[in-house]
């Protein structure tokens, strides 16, 4: 299992994109997924981003709700 690391960007983005329970529920369903080094559904069109943010992934939770991802001391191409 991985350890999780929460960004302070994140908890403030979190606030401001007041989520829906359906939302809530899919964000912490993927993260779980994440931390138990599980495949995310196909329908978090889970993929890398490159120049500035090559180390990192994202996912989207709904329509144009994007989360990012880094992993510390992780190669860029490690997926969970």
């Amino acid at each position: 299992m991985l350890d999780l690391a929460v960004h302070k960007d994140f908890s403030k983005e979190l606030k401001k994109a007041q989520l829906n329970p359906t939302n809530t529920a899919k964000l912490f369903l993927y993260i779980s997924a994440l931390l138990n080094k599980e495949e995310l559904p196909a329908e978090s069109r889970d993929h890398h981003l490159s120049g500035e943010y090559k180390d990192t992934r994202e996912f989207h939770i709904s329509g144009d709700l994007p989360h990012r991802r880094r992993y510390a001391g992780a190669a860029s191409d490690r997926h969970a």
